[in-house]
């Protein structure tokens, strides 16, 4: 059974992928005799495709493009998914399959596991692996990831919206929440270059109008979301909002830059906890209101 590679399938973008990553290299140190694959799946709300595959061209990875945008399957689809979900449910009671989402679910997995299917985002970090992840992440540094401007000069913010602004069941970032924080960091820090990273520039700049120095991260930024991450870990100070990539800023932060100060919103505040619970007394991470009107 050993010989049967682990599988851990993920779906998502990029916050999702590292997610699956870490499980991954905490996985391969747990049970060093297995062979460990990410299997990328495209299928979501929107078309995902693998944004961490080059980090794993020797080790090997698989990606299942299932995405589909047809409605007109959407019965077929609801009926297909309750029969995989049926199967997967037997096959959880013999730890076949784990969902692995935090320590109680990976405490689960057994030698002869050979699938892990979840969101894997309440898994507590080690600071060792996410300096690993960090490096390797980091080789794709852009010259141009402070702007050219000196990172102890910036605060960074990253808004994103996008889908956050159209489906119902996702609260959207709070505006005034956003406002308050920057008028604060402004007011305590005394930087003024506000440098913006948002899927949805024109709705951003909307929001921090009043606020002078505010820019919005150039394209080569803008479309790679690896070197967005990295630009907005390096600043002097990162604002976060609610999405994953604001997240792994803020933890990739907490252990790299611990001296910087970082803030999200509060409602983030369980997931945060979960993933390190050594946060209690951390002065420099922060959590600002976050309630929608």
């Amino acid at each position: 059974m050993s010989r049967i590679p682990l599988r851990i399938h993920v779906w998502g973008g990029l916050g999702s992928q590292i997610h699956a990553w870490f499980l991954l290299e905490r996985l391969k140190t747990d049970f060093p005799e297995r062979k460990v694959l990410l299997v990328f799946h495209s299928s979501g709300v929107t078309r995902r495709l693998p944004e961490i595959s080059n980090f794993f061209l020797e080790s090997g990875f698989e990606f299942v493009d299932d995405f589909s945008a047809s409605e007109n399957s959407m019965g077929s689809k609801i009926k297909s998914g309750l029969k995989e979900q049926i199967k997967i449910n037997f096959l959880m009671k013999f730890h076949l399959i784990e969902s692995s989402n935090n320590e109680d679910e990976y405490r689960r997995i057994r030698w002869w596991t050979t699938q892990t299917r979840g969101h894997y985002s309440r898994l507590a970090l080690g600071q060792e692996l996410t300096h690993l992840i960090f490096s390797k992440l980091s080789g794709l540094r852009s010259d141009s990831s402070i702007e050219s401007r000196p990172s102890n000069q910036l605060i960074s913010i990253h808004l994103r919206l996008g889908d956050l602004l159209q489906i119902q069941e996702k609260s959207p970032t709070n505006k005034e929440g956003v406002r308050r924080v920057v008028a604060d960091v402004i007011s305590q820090t005394k930087l003024h270059d506000l440098l913006v990273f948002s899927d949805s520039p024109e709705v951003a700049f909307q929001w921090l109008q009043g606020f002078n120095g505010v820019k919005l991260a150039n394209e080569e930024l803008q479309l790679s979301a690896i070197k967005s991450m990295i630009s907005m870990i390096e600043s002097e100070v990162f604002i976060g909002t609610g999405s994953k990539i604001s997240i792994w800023v803020g933890l990739f932060r907490v252990f790299l830059a611990p001296l910087k100060q970082t803030y999200l919103p509060f409602n983030l505040k369980p997931i945060i906890d979960d993933i390190i619970p050594e946060t209690v007394g951390l002065e420099n991470l922060k959590f600002y209101d976050s309630v929608d009107d």
